[in-house]
């Protein structure tokens, strides 16, 4: 029979485990919210680029 200390004891490891493993998945969400927005950045500053690239294209041929 487990005594009142050794179920305790058992029960504050898992729950680290559990807030780790949570921490761990916010962590992770985190980054990728990250590269999203990063990516949105670079896709917006692309747009731009090409669309003035296009306009100066199109005004020497004029």
């Amino acid at each position: 029979m487990k005594t009142l200390s050794t179920r305790c004891s058992s029960y504050r490891k898992r729950r680290t485990k559990t807030g780790q493993a949570m921490l761990e998945y916010i962590f992770v969400f985190v980054l990728l919210l990250a590269v999203v927005f990063a990516l949105m950045h670079l896709l917006r500053a692309a747009e731009k680029t090409s669309g003035r690239t296009a306009v100066l294209v199109s005004s020497e041929n004029a």
